[in-house]
């Protein structure tokens, strides 16, 4: 090479090094960010060469993904950002993926963010998002437009923990089950993880429609807290009956608000494992004193028979049943790791508890002895509940007030709870005390627990911790 080549050589290369954005194979790189043309193959091409710390960007426009069952694998930590819920659309092809396998595939520390993604309204079943065993992703502002009323998932999570926030999620049909969640296989071989950031989190986020907000299914453990549900959405926690392999581990539900329409409907649905459920508001009772909105714990083995209990019908002859609530960590102990529910709302009121009737066929697995779902999951023995207005005395439930009021109470039951209202900092938007729960181990009071820092710390990478996207700020899409 002569130095009139080196020459020229150097200037290319130098040309190359200085400037900001370099056309590659149909998309563009800027600095850390690929501005891709939208299609499915161009994001793929744009994620194959992104390295961790990358955006790939979609533009605005409107995209069909998931053809032939092509599918998008994030198997880098990378964030995959859309133009805006008003910009970007992805429209899943009919022909796209399955139920557990998603046309967008979570498979490392990434984030999903800024765009809608609308389900197909006619044949076909596609996954929008699925999550392999991964831990630590994100799904954020995500508009899930399903009105086609097929049931289709929005995310189908299969082991891993991560947050999905300020999302709006519209479902079409009472069957629809938007958020789909499977904890990991050793779910009930280890201790409970209530408040910690082991568990699945659907946080500020805006239900509509009809249907479940999420199954929280086999070794589940997720969290639901501030999020916004419009329509007659239950928030479900399985049992072992109608799963797979185990029921759901566990499920902390409070902060959330249903805005409540006339008649009834199950706004929490727990069927095994433990949990924290508190602070949730519903506003309408109907304008009915029966068959309003309630909070319903139950057993399925005790109201069917199912083969995962060998055809036969689960009675107190058989406690504790497998996974049911009460359960702990294997081997399973009742009333090893009671429920605990205060300070729910309905219309003002307390919101009260329903029970489903034991069918008489039943009775003859319980020696032919009547009993009622009471008897399987227990008051003060499988869950404590307060009563918004009683008296707490000590002998059964949760109570509420200061530390200073607690204090004045000698638990007069082992596992009785107590939240106490000025302790505990965990809500970093709030200047206040957030509280905690205490429980009695039959000579003390000891902390329980204590909710896991709001917002989600996934959440808060990159601008101030306290000033998350929330429901204020999201679209309420009509069916």
């Amino acid at each position: 090479m002569n130095g009139k080549q080196r020459y020229s050589a150097t200037l290319t290369l130098s040309l190359v090094l200085t400037t900001t954005a370099t056309t590659l194979v149909g998309y563009t790189k800027n600095g850390r960010e690929f501005l891709t043309d939208g299609s499915l193959a161009n994001v793929i091409a744009a994620v194959a060469e992104a390295s961790a710390g990358d955006t790939v960007a979609i533009p605005p426009g409107t995209f069909v993904w998931g053809t032939s069952g092509a599918s998008l694998p994030l198997n880098k930590a990378i964030t995959l950002r859309g133009a805006g819920p008003e910009l970007t659309t992805i429209e899943l092809a009919t022909t796209g993926s399955s139920l557990t396998s998603g046309v967008i595939r979570i498979q490392a520390v990434a984030t999903i963010r800024d765009f809608t993604i609308r389900a197909p309204a006619n044949a076909g079943y596609p996954t929008a998002i699925s999550v392999n065993s991964s831990d630590g992703w994100r799904v954020s502002n995500i508009t899930y437009d399903n009105r086609s009323a097929r049931g289709y998932y929005f995310i189908y999570a299969g082991g891993g923990y991560g947050v999905i926030d300020s999302c709006s999620i519209l479902t079409g049909a009472g069957n629809d089950e938007p958020i789909f969640i499977r904890g990991k296989t050793n779910s009930w071989q280890i201790p409970s993880s209530l408040g910690t950031e082991q568990a699945v989190y659907i946080e500020d986020c805006v239900f509509s429609g009809p249907g479940y907000v999420c199954d929280v299914n086999d070794n589940g453990r997720a969290v639901l807290r501030g999020n916004l549900i419009t329509g007659s959405n239950k928030i479900d926690a399985h049992g072992f009956a109608s799963n797979s392999t185990r029921g759901a581990r566990h499920i902390e539900v409070y902060n959330n608000h249903w805005t409540g329409v006339a008649g009834f409907w199950r706004t929490i649905e727990i069927r095994g494992g433990t949990g924290m459920v508190f602070n949730n508001q519903c506003d309408n009772r109907g304008g009915v004193t029966v068959n309003y909105p309630s909070i319903n714990l139950i057993e399925y083995g005790a109201i069917n028979k199912w083969l995962n209990f060998g055809g036969k019908y689960q009675t107190p002859r058989q406690y504790p049943i497998r996974d049911q609530i009460g359960v702990g960590t294997d081997p399973a102990v009742g009333g090893s790791e009671p429920l605990y529910l205060w300070s729910n709302l309905q219309a003002g009121a307390d919101h009260p508890l329903s029970w489903v009737s034991i069918p008489a066929a039943a009775f003859d697995e319980n020696g032919g002895l009547p009993f009622s779902m009471q008897d399987i999951v227990k008051a003060d023995r499988d869950y404590f509940k307060h009563t918004h207005g009683a008296l707490f005395d000590g002998s059964s439930g949760v109570g509420v007030g200061t530390r200073s009021q607690m204090l004045e109470v000698a638990g007069q039951k082992v596992g009785v709870g107590y939240w106490v209202t000025d302790e505990g900092h965990w809500d970093n938007t709030s200047s206040y005390p957030d509280g905690q729960l205490y429980g009695w181990d039959g000579a003390a009071w000891f902390l329980k627990y204590t909710p896991y820092s709001y917002p989600h710390p996934l959440r808060t990478i990159g601008q101030s911790a306290g000033t998350p996207e929330g429901p204020s700020a999201l679209k309420v899409l009509s069916p």
